[in-house]
């Protein structure tokens, strides 16, 4: 941070820092605490996110939101002022349009995928061949199994959890080789 303040970065420049995974079921040899929710995994896809940008973003501050990773370039584009149009998915932490509906879509990679929909309150799991499914209400001491309870809910996130899987598969099969960029910026091979 020394060497970025001294280099003039801070004044026009966002940084985004993540990582890969967060830590899964009981770390408690590590010295770190998860809560009971790693009964379902969740701890692995509790992933820290800083941005930091003195001028954009004067003053420290916690959001306590469901997001996902592909929220972070949406949130960037946002931060930046960048008007855009995405083929991926993701949206943007700061616009408040997408409160009251902030999923993270998870994936377990296995012989048979687990796939799945953290909300706010509520887990949808399930494994991707449509088997073994639920929906677990999380935001309590013990994961509690909802699916008879809550029918409205559990087909929504199934659903919904269904079709983010589908078009991440489509976009995978069918993506374009070639990025274009906005007029005034190179062209670059996509890199993935």
């Amino acid at each position: 941070i020394d060497l970025v303040k001294k280099e003039g970065y801070d004044k026009n420049t966002i940084f985004a820092f993540y990582g890969d995974h967060g830590l899964p079921g009981n770390v408690g040899d590590h010295g770190l605490k998860v809560d009971n929710s790693s009964q379902l995994n969740i701890g692995s896809y509790r992933v820290p996110l800083v941005l930091w940008s003195p001028s954009l973003i004067p003053e420290p501050k916690v959001i306590d939101k469901v997001a996902s990773e592909v929220d972070i370039l949406a949130t960037l584009a946002g931060l930046a002022g960048v008007s855009y149009r995405s083929e991926a998915l993701g949206r943007d932490l700061f616009d408040v349009q997408y409160d009251d509906k902030r999923y993270a879509f998870v994936i377990a990679h296995r012989i048979v995928p687990m796939i799945g929909l953290i909300g706010s309150s509520y887990m949808f799991k399930m494994l991707a061949d449509g088997s073994q499914s639920g929906l677990y209400k999380i935001d309590n001491d013990t994961p509690k199994y909802y699916s008879k309870k809550k029918d409205e809910l559990t087909k929504e996130m199934r659903e919904l959890t269904i079709g983010l899987y589908e078009t991440i598969r489509y976009q995978v099969i069918n993506s374009k080789k070639e990025v274009s960029f906005p007029k005034g910026i190179s062209n670059a091979k996509n890199l993935s």
